[in-house]
């Protein structure tokens, strides 16, 4: 049987807090989206009030950079 993905934002409370802060144009619905289906490694970042969706890099990723 298949595991099933919870959505970690039921209420809707952080997208709500999320859309308050942004000037781009995601909506509730499509930040609501993006927070709620991103897989693992990807994050959605609010910087300097506009929304980004981000990959982020696991450790060994950020091992290997600092040698360059």
């Amino acid at each position: 049987m298949p595991k099933r993905i919870a959505e970690t934002d039921e209420k809707s409370t952080i997208s709500r807090q999320l859309h308050r802060k942004i000037r781009n144009s995601h909506s509730f619905g499509d930040i609501f989206q993006l927070i709620t289906k991103l897989p693992r490694g990807w994050a959605y970042v609010v910087s300097e009030n506009i929304g980004h969706v981000v990959r982020i890099a696991s450790f060994s990723e950020r091992i290997g950079r600092r040698d360059l």
